[in-house]
């Protein structure tokens, strides 16, 4: 499970280079540009724009919710998600809730990052 894991970190992070790259150096917005886009098309992108955009803040909400209850609930079932801090670290027992909460937070951002990335992957061919 953890090389999963940090294989999709690893896709997350070439996915959001790619569109900080594409969008920091203007090449995006120059192929934009020279499309001939029609106010249906327009219309189209929005629409889908904002159902996928509101798709993904429920679904991040959902499994913000979903995976604190699966963190703090279960008793350590679940702790091969942070495997260096219980395998090689040794994390007294009074401060494995305060661990466990801290690296949820940090999984939030890989998961919302990755979730904006693909609504801009399935918006792009609406647009072209």
């Amino acid at each position: 499970m953890k090389i999963v894991i940090c294989a999709w970190y690893g896709l997350v992070a070439i996915l959001q280079s790619a569109f900080y790259f594409a969008s920091h150096t203007r090449q995006l917005l120059k192929v934009l540009l020279t499309l001939p886009v029609t106010s249906d098309c327009v219309r189209g992108a929005r629409r889908t724009v904002v159902v996928l955009t509101a798709f993904v803040c429920l679904n991040i909400v959902v499994n913000a919710i979903f995976s604190s209850v699966m963190f703090l609930i279960s008793d350590g079932e679940y702790d091969y998600y942070f495997a260096p801090l219980f395998t090689l670290i040794k994390v007294p027992e009074d401060r494995i809730v305060i661990v466990r909460v801290i690296v949820n937070l940090l999984g939030f951002l890989p998961v919302s990052f990755s979730y904006f990335a693909y609504v801009l992957i399935n918006v792009l061919p609406i647009i072209l």
